[in-house]
This record gives C-alpha cells, structure tokens and sequence, in this order.
C-alpha cells in the first residue's frame, strides 16, 4: 500500500498502471516507447489529482463536511405523518406555555415549533446564559407576534420557579431541562438526583398548586428498568407523574436517542472520524432507538392533544451503533484525511450502560393513538404518593449528606423501602 501523503487508495489503480506503463516504455521500439510514455504521464496526472481531492489543504474545494442526518445513514427511517395544526393552533391560542431548558437541543427545537402554533405567551427558561442568548436571537427574527420571554433561572431553585409561576401562571409546562449523559451521571448521582428528579418533582407540585392545564415530562427509555443512575432518576419523576389525583393532565413523553444532538453518539463520532483516527466503540452489538430533534418534539407537540394514555413514546428505528458508525464512515469519507479508513476500536461497556435500550418494560401494554406515530402505554401505578413522598424524603436526606454511594444504590432500587432509621426529611413536601 502506498503510504506517500499525496497518495490515497482512490488513486492506487491509476497510480499502479501508470508504473507499469513507465516500465512497459523503457523497452521496445520508439512509436511504443513515446506512446506508452505519454499514457504513463496521463495516468500519473490522473492518480495525482484523485489524491489531491483528498488532501486537506484542497479540503475548501469541497466545502465543510456535511452534517449527518438520519436519513443518510437510515434510508429506511419511517415517514412521519403530520400532525393536526388547526386543532393544536386552536388549543394554544390565548394560552401561556412554559419551556424549561429552553436552549438545550431539544428546549430550543421545541420553541421553534411552538412558534408555528401562535400560542398567547412563550416563556423560556434556561440555566445556561449563552445557550438562552442563542435561542433568543434565533426567535426574535421570527414572524411571531404573541409575547416571548426569556428567562435565566435555575430550575432547582423553587422559590425562583414559584415566581415565575406566579407572574406568568402558565397554562402548559413543558419540561426539557435535565442532565443527559450516562457515564457522567454515574460519577456524579447527587447532581443528578437534585437536577433530574428534585427539580422535575418540585416544578410538578408548582403545576398543581397553580392549577396548571398540563404538565409534560420529557423522559427516555433509559428509565426502563434502568442500569445507570441517569435512567433512574428519571424512572422516579416517571413513578412521581403516576401518582397524580388527574393524570390526563400530567403527562411522561419517553425519547431514544435524539439524533445527532449536542454530546450524543453522533457528533462525537463524525469528529472522531474526520479526525482521520481511530474511532472508538464500546462494543459492537449495542442497539439504540434513534429519533430526529424535530421528530422528538413533534411527539411532543402532538401528546397535548391526547388524552389516551398518560405516557407516550413515538414509533422509532433502532440500529446498532457499530452499523451507524460504518455507515457515517462511507459517507464522510471525501472529507477524511488521506490514508486508510478509520478502524474501529471496542473499549468495553462503561458504567450504567446497557447493550440494549427499551420502550416499556414487561407491566406496560402499548397501544395505539389517535396519531400513527404516536404509541400510548397502558402502565400500572407503581407507587402512592405517601410512599413517594416518604422515598423523597429519604433521598434528598441523603444527597443534603452526600452519601453519594448510598443515593445510588437507592436509586436503582427496584421499588422504594425507606429504611425504619432513617431520619424525617428536611422539608413536608407541598
């Protein structure tokens, strides 16, 4: 194999001719000696050109890698049926929506959508300065003429909530605001405790004091009989919805993986793999479900309009991410470096991974909606929310503590038991 930087494999059959040619033209009489010698000269120029194509420095000619879609590496990803904008535009018209982690991936997608709707009143919040300034900019260039308002609050912070509850009483809460990546939730359970689950159960008890229409909590299927504490943390605001006295109006919308979305698989692997090097995997067999970010919040969007079921997943492809990572290979290979094509490296299974992700477990029934993409899930109460509360109190005692071992093993409990000895909790839940 030719290992010259200006050689690519896509020019090794030009490149090999035009040796054998430079050889052939040594011997034999001159008319064969100048003809083969003028092939030999096209042939280098033609195996010379292909490799430039690949060359870094000629990388502008190209143009910037794309960014990969589904549908590139997914031909065969199902068709989405529209979903019912008269009826939805009618049912937002002079009502108040609040999004939390409103700059995230998904908050700043759903926003967008939203606006298409003409709801009275948007009010978006957002930890994160920069990601709230960035949606804003986005937003206020559309043509929307109901009230934006753009908010920097943390969502743990319930008395900051209760005011912005307060002075703007939304009609729908949409809740987007979590922490999202496995491993780093694995090393971090008190963080993920108070983020995911405190504040998404705080911000629920605030819809219910203030009489709010709805309350929809995205979740993932990493809440499915979880391995890791992220899934757990979510399985528990999942139990907590559950528990409430009108659950058409208290609604759990569970995602896969949000294709493509900041820190997920995707971009992590398209830079790994225009990097030239090897690209690395945990293991070859893991399996995901795979949405669009505007798939996602479509769903999301549509489940207002239901009242089937009071959890909903959407119906969604599933792929092995070693297939996923092959397939982005051939795609972004004009804009790799020149050389072999990536390898694949497995690293092993991280902490609180599964090879395989589900959408509802053995006591769920799926069955169909009113919408064809859409998929309700018929699911027992697991928990009152005396035993809840109680359970809450116990884990938040432990986070205060930081008893972070403790607080993870309680969490990936199969089923909440508070200890006798345990302590009351700080607060009585609102």
């Amino acid at each position: 194999m030719f290992r010259s930087p200006l050689l690519s494999r896509v020019a090794l059959v030009p490149a090999g001719l035009a040796i054998l040619t430079g050889l052939g033209a040594l011997w034999g009489p001159p008319g064969v000696r100048l003809a083969l010698l003028l092939a030999c000269s096209l042939l280098t120029g033609l195996a010379l050109g292909l490799a430039l194509l690949r060359s870094p420095r000629l990388a502008a000619w190209r143009g910037p890698a794309p960014t990969v879609r589904l549908r590139d590496v997914l031909p065969e990803a199902p068709l989405r049926t529209p979903i019912d904008r008269g009826r939805l535009r009618d049912h937002l018209a002079n009502r108040t929506v609040l999004i939390t982690g409103a700059g995230g991936s998904i908050g700043s997608t759903l926003s967008r959508l939203l606006l298409d709707f003409s709801p009275f009143r948007v009010v978006l919040v957002d930890v994160s300065e920069y990601n709230l300034f960035r949606v804003e900019q986005a937003l206020r260039r559309e043509a929307f003429e109901g009230e934006l308002e753009f908010r920097i609050a943390d969502v743990r912070d319930e008395l900051v909530m209760e005011r912005l509850f307060d002075d703007f009483r939304p009609d729908l809460v949409l809740h987007a605001a979590a922490y999202k990546h496995v491993p780093l939730m694995e090393r971090h359970p008190v963080e993920a405790f108070r983020n995911n689950t405190l504040a998404a159960v705080a911000l629920l008890r605030l819809c219910e004091r203030f009489e709010t229409e709805q309350f929809i909590f995205i979740s993932t299927d990493k809440a499915v009989e979880p391995s890791s504490v992220l899934g757990a943390t979510k399985r528990l605001v999942e139990w907590y919805v559950q528990s409430v006295d009108a659950p058409a109006e208290r609604k759990i919308v569970r995602f896969g993986n949000v294709f493509g979305s900041e820190g997920s698989v995707v971009p992590l692997l398209r830079d790994q793999i225009l990097s030239g090097k090897a690209v690395t995997l945990t293991h070859p067999d893991m399996v995901r479900f795979f949405m669009t970010a505007t798939d996602a919040c479509t769903l999301v969007l549509q489940t207002i309009l239901l009242d089937e079921a009071q959890t909903y997943i959407l119906r969604m492809p599933s792929l092995r991410i070693q297939d996923l990572t092959k397939r982005m290979i051939d795609f972004l290979h004009p804009w790799t470096p020149i050389g072999p094509r990536p390898r694949i490296l497995y690293t092993g299974l991280r902490p609180g991974e599964k090879l395989e992700e589900r959408l509802w477990d053995d006591s769920e029934t799926p069955h169909p909606t009113m919408h064809p993409d859409v998929l309700g899930l018929d699911r027992p109460a697991h928990h009152s929310r005396a035993e809840l509360d109680a359970w809450m109190g116990y884990l938040e005692r432990l986070s205060e503590e930081h008893r972070a071992e403790e607080l993870r093993h309680a969490l990936l409990a199969p089923s909440v038991h508070v200890p006798m000895d345990h302590p009351p909790a700080r607060r009585t839940p609102s």
